[in-house]
C-alpha cells in the first residue's frame, strides 16, 4: 500500500501507511501522520465514532523584530501564506464509502493573551535578479482579508476537508486551538478543544 497521493499531503505531513482500524467495523480507520501529531492530542475510538481531546500543554510566543511568533513544543502543521502563522493538528481518516460523517466541536474557555502582530506564514517565490537567474526568497504577505478584519480568526477551528485517491476516501480535519485578533492584538488559546466525529452508514449502503 502506498503513501496517499499529493492531494492529501496538506502541509507537507505524510500520512503512514499503518491503519488503526475496528475490525467488526469498516466505517472508519485512523491514519498516523509523519511526523506523530498525537504528543498534542489523544484518540478515544469506538467502533462508528471518534473523540479527540487536544492536550497541547502550551505555547511560547517569540518576538522576531516588530512581530511574534507562536511556537509549540512539538511537530505540527501551520496554516497557509498570508494567514497568521498558527499550528494546525492534522487528523486523517480512511472512511468507506457511503459513511456520513456528524462533527460536533467543544471549544471550551480560551486562555487569552496580548501578543500584538502575529507573523503571517510565509512563503517561497522566486524573484529576478539580473534577467538570466532567479533567486528563492521567503516572503510574508498578510491577507488584508484577515489582518484588516476587526474580528476573530479563523471562525472554524476545525478545517474539514476530502479527497480520494487509489480508491479510497480520506478525510482530513485541521484542528487549530488558536484564534488571533489581528486589530486587538490577543491571542486566545483553546486547550480544552473537543472534536466529536460519528461515522454512520448511509441507508442501504454495504
Amino acid at each position: 500500500m502506498g503513501l496517499l497521493p499529493p492531494c492529501c499531503r496538506y502541509l507537507s505531513v505524510l500520512l503512514l501507511p499503518t491503519l488503526v482500524a475496528w475490525a467488526d467495523s469498516p466505517s472508519y480507520a485512523y491514519l498516523a501522520t509523519q511526523p506523530d501529531m498525537r504528543w498534542a492530542y489523544t484518540l478515544e475510538q469506538a467502533p462508528e465514532s471518534c473523540t479527540i481531546r487536544v492536550t497541547l500543554p502550551g505555547y511560547r510566543v517569540e518576538q522576531v523584530g516588530s512581530e511574534a511568533e507562536i511556537a509549540i513544543g512539538g511537530p505540527s502543521g501551520w496554516t497557509r501564506p498570508g494567514e497568521p502563522r498558527l499550528p494546525v493538528l492534522p487528523v486523517v481518516f480512511d472512511v468507506a464509502e457511503g459513511v456520513d460523517l456528524t462533527v460536533t466541536v467543544q471549544e471550551g474557555e480560551p486562555t487569552l493573551q496580548a501578543v500584538g502582530n502575529v507573523r503571517p506564514a510565509t512563503r517561497l517565490e522566486s524573484v529576478p535578479v539580473d534577467g538570466l537567474t532567479e533567486q528563492v526568497v521567503t516572503v510574508a504577505r498578510p491577507s488584508p482579508n484577515i489582518y484588516g478584519n476587526a474580528s476573530w480568526w479563523p471562525a472554524a477551528l476545525v478545517d474539514q476537508r476530502e479527497a480520494k485517491g487509489q480508491g479510497r476516501r480520506f478525510v482530513r480535519f485541521g484542528i487549530t486551538p488558536f484564534r488571533y485578533h489581528p486589530v486587538e492584538g490577543n491571542l486566545a488559546f483553546y486547550s480544552n478543544l473537543t472534536v466529536s466525529v460519528t461515522f454512520t452508514p448511509e441507508a442501504g449502503a454495504p
